[in-house]
């Protein structure tokens, strides 16, 4: 606990006649406010708020006091302590109505207040110390009559408490109200019986101003030595903070680097798989047109073979092409009078052009040039538009676009592999390979992959070095 909150209680003076403790004491009494508000010490917060209000009224600068009695005012209780401080809120209620001259409101809160915290220890000395404030109250508002019988009331409760404190305090202060109103005699009846117990609480106490004044320097360099170990102490919490916050960006950046690692992994097999896909489509398609040229060759050997005469002569067939396969095809067909080979048939001469359409893009860089099209294919291997659209429609799954997309995808991943094309930008294998716009290409690419183009390169250059 801070010193000021221990030393608040110290006895302000009643008389006057030492400036300097008395200034020491309102000192060490609004440093003890506070400390008692920031070490949240609810009892200290309690008992020095109502003498604050107190300090106030007899050196008649209440109002000077009222923003540290204020945020007293402010103070959060918890709800079991709050009723033993509803005497103090109540004081600190009634000087704010006292200072905005509501004085019928400060009268009636006063008189809550004297009521209040009956039941607790310290009801004497709090009753007490509203007696004087309310003393003080009366004689401000010139009803001399009420200032003197609260005053009277509260010396004689004080008398029969042995609250010493408050006999001298109150025994000066019905001298000063006496010799206020020229009443001399009481006033000097007062004021010896404030010179008795002065004489008899010094006799008791042992010192008088010069010692309180050693003990109070004692206190403010006990004070000054809290403080510079406080200070020590706040450096240390401010290095334990900073090595905390350390330690978390520490593990913020592994914890990073194990989910790039992750990712980079993750990347790994999903690159891996489609490559596998890409590989074994494209077995796939090397089957297909294996099965095809077999088939070719055997459907070409039969129509030979069932040739009537007229049809041509054996060396003419050397020379047949697609077209003529597919007319003597059907032509066979019609003769053998087997028309329910139509649907085998045509699935035939679709996987026959299809075959046609994969080795045409297998083997020629054309497709890679820009603006290669469809039409461009259709007459690069001779057969209609119409039947190479529905062939790769119907053998693909999907359009000429589509077909055409993954020749060139397949094409940047060949380039991104070689090592030879170590030197070249993404942009510049994506232009060899036919694309025209970065955006598309990317969006294609990492539909096809899983991966953006940069992540699929820096994976395979890792992987190769």
């Amino acid at each position: 606990m801070h010193i000021y909150i221990r030393h608040w209680q110290i006895c302000i003076p009643h008389d006057n006649s030492d400036s300097e403790l008395e200034q020491r004491h309102i000192y060490h009494l609004i440093e003890g406010a506070k400390a008692a508000i920031r070490s949240r010490n609810q009892q200290a917060v309690s008992s020095i708020g109502a003498n604050l209000v107190l300090a106030g009224v007899t050196m008649d600068s209440l109002r000077e006091f009222m923003p540290i009695i204020e945020e007293i005012g402010k103070f959060q209780f918890t709800e079991d302590f709050r009723e033993k401080s509803r005497g103090t809120l109540l004081l600190i209620d009634a000087c704010r109505h006292w200072i905005s001259g509501e004085y019928a409101r400060t009268e009636e809160i006063f008189k809550s207040a004297i009521m209040a915290n009956e039941s607790h220890s310290f009801a004497e000395r709090y009753r007490n110390l509203v007696y004087e404030i309310l003393s003080h109250f009366y004689m401000e508002m010139g009803d001399y009559e009420k200032g003197i019988a609260v005053a009277k009331e509260n010396f004689r409760n004080a008398e029969s408490g042995g609250l010493d404190d408050f006999s001298l305090s109150m025994s000066k202060r019905l001298h000063d109200i006496y010799a206020s109103v020229n009443q001399k005699d009481s006033a000097d009846k007062y004021f010896d019986i404030y010179l008795h117990l002065k004489e008899r609480m010094s006799q008791k106490n042992g010192f008088g101003s010069v010692k309180t004044l050693d003990f109070l320097d004692d206190i403010e360099r006990i004070n000054a030595e809290i403080d510079n170990v406080t200070a020590k102490f706040e450096e240390q919490k401010r290095l334990r903070i900073l090595a905390v916050g350390f330690s978390v960006m520490l593990l913020i950046i592994v914890l990073g680097l194990l989910w790039v690692y992750y990712n980079l992994r993750k990347n790994h097999r999903i690159l891996f798989k489609q490559n596998e896909q890409m590989q074994q489509r494209e077995s796939q398609h090397r089957l297909l047109r294996n099965q095809w040229d077999k088939e070719k060759n055997e459907l070409i050997n039969i129509i030979k073979e069932r040739r009537t005469p007229g049809m041509g002569t054996p060396e003419s067939d050397a020379g047949i092409d697609n077209d003529t396969v597919d007319d003597v095809t059907q032509t066979s067909a019609k003769v053998n009078g087997d028309t329910t080979c139509k649907a085998d048939d045509e699935k035939e001469k679709l996987l026959k052009v299809y075959a046609s359409v994969l080795s045409f893009m297998d083997n020629s860089r054309e497709i890679y040039t820009n603006g290669f099209t469809l039409a461009d294919l259709c007459r690069a291997i001779g057969i209609s538009r119409q039947s190479v659209s529905k062939a790769i429609n119907v053998c693909f799954g999907d359009s000429f676009p589509q077909l055409l997309n993954e020749y060139r995808i397949r094409e940047v991943t060949r380039l991104m592999n070689d090592e030879n094309s170590d030197n070249l930008t993404i942009e510049a294998m994506a232009e060899m390979a036919g694309f025209k716009s970065r955006t598309s290409f990317t969006s294609l690419f990492k539909n096809k992959t899983g991966l953006t183009p940069s992540e699929y390169l820096k994976i395979k250059r890792n992987k190769r070095n």
